[in-house]
């Protein structure tokens, strides 16, 4: 959706399908997510349309799509994208 060459901030627009599990990882920037359409799983915390969670920078974390039903959300990244999986 977005990228600014400047700060490396970055937009998406993101839909996870029903079942998708997420991995535990960590990004080096702070990042807010969204929820547009079903629920998310954000840390064991399930959010649904119009709800946000934030994640510092470095923090570790897990999203994924809740319960049976996809998830439409968009994350909004204050810095350059980058990702670490934690549970490897």
């Amino acid at each position: 959706l977005y990228n600014d060459p400047g700060s490396g901030e970055e937009h998406y627009l993101i839909r996870y399908p029903a079942g998708l599990r997420g991995r535990t990882h960590r990004h080096t920037a702070a990042h807010t997510i969204v929820v547009l359409e079903g629920q998310l799983d954000a840390n064991g915390q399930v959010i649904g349309p119009g709800a946000y969670a934030h994640f510092p920078a470095g923090e570790a974390m897990r999203h994924q799509a809740a319960a049976d039903g996809p998830c439409l959300f968009v994350v909004l990244f204050h810095g350059p994208f980058d990702v670490q999986i934690v549970d490897a």
